[in-house]
This record gives structure tokens, sequence and C-alpha cells, in this order.
């Protein structure tokens, strides 16, 4: 499954900000693919629907593009914004089914103040847990239709 990319996506208010937020990730070892990946194989584990879906595409691998950053909520507080492109690839190169889905100051992620962001790897994975897990909802919704 894909790569990651970091960057703070907040009015243009903290311009040096995605370096820092990559810094921080890098320092932390928090893993951004990896809470996604667990996430969805979670969950797809739980959903007949979409698992009777991806039978009827055949044999396969799902490929998997994260953007991820932090947003205002408006302006004085902030929730994480996690974008993942997916698609699934059948053993011939044709790409079977693709979906993008996203949240960010819409999520259901608690609003903090940025700093917060910042304070420890368990804030800053706690955020990203609760994004990931409604993106992957939304996808597997649509994987299912």
């Amino acid at each position: 499954m894909g790569g990651a990319i970091g960057g703070l996506l907040a009015a243009g208010v903290y311009k040096d900000e995605p370096e820092r937020i990559a810094a921080f990730v890098k320092q932390e070892r928090i893993d951004i693919p990896g809470i996604v990946t667990a996430e969805f194989e979670r969950q797809l584990e739980q959903n007949s629907a979409a698992k009777q879906a991806l039978q009827q595409k055949g044999p396969g691998k799902f490929q998997m593009r994260i953007l991820y950053g932090i947003t205002s909520v408006p302006f004085s507080d902030y929730r994480p914004y996690l974008s993942i492109r997916m698609s699934f690839i059948d053993d011939m190169g044709t790409e079977k089914w693709k979906d993008r889905e996203y949240v960010g100051g819409h999520g259901n992620a608690k609003a903090i103040p940025y700093p917060d962001f910042l304070k420890s790897a368990d804030i800053f994975k706690g955020e990203f847990e609760v994004a990931a897990n409604e993106v992957t909802a939304l996808l597997l919704k649509n994987l299912s239709r």
C-alpha cells in the first residue's frame, strides 16, 4: 500500500508547520500509513458486503495514497485532515475500483488547539486513528455499492 505526504492545511497561518509536523511524525515514529492500513484491514474483515463486492472483482490488490495534515475548525481549534485515494487492481493490472474519501474540519476527531497535536505521539496517533476509522468506513461503504 502506498506512501504518505505530510502537510498542514490551516489557512496559511503556519507556513513552516508542514516541516514541523513531518519532523514530529518521523521523530516519534508515527506510522500514518500503518494506522490507515490496520484500520482498513480491520473494517474490511468485519464488512461482509465489501468482502462480497471484492470477491466479484476477482484476485488483485489495493493501492493506497494518503495525504494528511491538520486543519482548522474554524480557526482556533484543529482536527486531523486525512485523504485516501484507493484503487483495486486485478492481477492483469486493470483498475477494477477506485475512490477517494477524506475527513477534515467536519470529522469526528476531537477538535483541539494546534500545539496539542505535537504534545505527544499518543495524542497525534489518537486523532489520526479516529480519522482513519471514519475514512475507511466511507471507502468500504462505497466499495459495497
